[in-house]
């Protein structure tokens, strides 16, 4: 038996605090469809994932990486189990959460800069003047344009944005940085968050270009067993959201 086709319709839309993606489809004209099955993967036509949905004609998947794309093909099940042919391929890309700084132009003794990311993402913008103890300053959803009216006050000032689960609080995401005794030639420091938390360290040697060189749970302790090897070396890390 060869059931009626399925047409997929992809004008997906992000839930863009799980970073999933609703699939919606015209139904089967065939009256014996009891559910329909979404077949999904990063390669055309090469499905490695499958979810079952009941009689509907909207489907939420939920899962997806940033900034990956992703391809969906739908079918019809009756009540036999037979299964329809491949509806048309969607194609979906999912927004990236990082957030993209740049320096903007601003007044005198003020220093500005925009913060884009997700489109109506919470991100949350802090300031240092160490790179180890950070305020977190503004939470606003992207894009937005934050203004350090008081930078001239200060000799140095850093600033780094994050993306903002809902249901976070973003002084409960930052992580604290404490220096630690350490071996000659090497450099140490505990690291605290959110316990059970995920965080990234990375590691600059001209606060440009980082490198991420860990990721571990909080509270954890972090080594670098080549800092003496570096003329200088800075240290950073983030919350990595689930």
């Amino acid at each position: 038996m060869i059931l009626c086709g399925v047409s997929l319709l992809l004008s997906p839309f992000p839930v863009l605090a799980t970073q999933s993606v609703v699939l919606a489809w015209n139904p089967s004209t065939d009256t014996n469809v009891v559910s329909y099955r979404i077949y999904y993967g990063t390669v055309s036509h090469a499905y490695v994932s499958q979810v079952t949905v009941g009689n509907t004609n909207t489907a939420t998947i939920s899962g997806l990486a940033d900034g990956t794309t992703y391809y969906f093909a739908a079918t019809s099940i009756d009540s036999t189990g037979d299964e329809s042919p491949f509806s048309n391929e969607a194609v979906y890309t999912v927004p990236s959460a990082a957030a993209a700084l740049t320096v903007l132009p601003s007044a005198a003794g003020q220093f500005s800069l925009s913060v884009s990311g997700g489109t109506g993402y919470q991100y949350v913008v802090q300031t240092s003047t160490n790179l180890i103890n950070w305020v977190c300053v503004l939470t606003n959803t992207a894009p937005f344009t934050f203004t350090d009216t008081n930078a001239a006050t200060l000799p140095q000032c850093f600033y780094r944005a994050f993306y903002l689960p809902p249901g976070n609080v973003a002084t409960s995401t930052a992580a604290t940085l404490t220096t630690l005794p350490a071996p000659a030639g090497q450099f140490s420091f505990s690291v605290a968050g959110i316990s059970g938390g995920q965080y990234v360290v990375q590691t600059s040697t001209n606060l440009v270009n980082w490198v991420s060189v860990l990721t571990n749970t909080a509270p954890f302790t972090f080594t670098d067993t080549n800092a003496a090897a570096l003329p200088q070396c800075f240290y950073r890390t983030f919350y990595l959201p689930p």
